[in-house]
């Protein structure tokens, strides 16, 4: 097919690619252990792409607990952060 070429009855069918699912533990500074007088802590966890652009957001989830699970990554190398908010 040449370049610019317009051709008529055609049926173009768009595949959804399905990535794995990432999952992990969070672990506590060792102070944070046993402090049941703690407030609640919210952690957000998230990847982003290191072939992204600058500012383009990932993927992320938030827990309060010690587990976290992101689902449909895709294939490619990321950066893994945590960031916990106490509330």
């Amino acid at each position: 097919m040449a370049r610019g070429r317009t051709i008529s009855n055609v049926n173009v069918e768009i595949l959804r690619r399905t990535g794995v699912r990432v999952s992990g533990r969070i672990v506590k500074p060792a102070s944070q252990d046993g402090n049941a007088s703690a407030a609640p802590v919210m952690t957000t966890v998230w990847l982003r792409s290191v072939a992204a652009e600058p500012g383009t957001a990932g993927q992320y989830t938030h827990t309060t607990g010690d587990t976290f699970e992101i689902q449909d990554v895709m294939p490619g190398k990321y950066t893994l952060a945590a960031e916990k908010l106490q509330f």
